[in-house]
């Protein structure tokens, strides 16, 4: 919820493979991703995150229009009900 959170507030997401990375933070495009437990491809990560502007803007721009584009409460829980009602079938 944190990651989301963030995208939706126009952060710039840095995180490991893990949770909604590969769902919603594309590496590159949402956000940068690294493996899990490589403590030095997280701090280049940050480090150019940090020193890259461009890339910030353009991450953070990029990650608050999927988030903004994600299914509200209502719209959720209307296409959980339907994968029930097909899987039923």
């Amino acid at each position: 919820l944190a990651v989301i959170e963030a995208m939706a507030s126009g952060c710039p997401v840095v995180m490991t493979d893990v949770g909604s990375a590969g769902e919603l933070v594309k590496h590159g495009q949402t956000g940068l991703v690294v493996p899990i437990g490589e403590k030095a491809a997280l701090s280049r990560a940050i480090k150019e995150m940090i020193a890259n502007q461009s890339l910030r803007l353009k991450i953070a721009a990029q990650a608050e229009r999927v988030v903004k584009n994600l299914p509200n409460k209502n719209d959720y829980l209307e296409k959980y009900k339907k994968s029930w009602e097909l899987a039923l079938r």
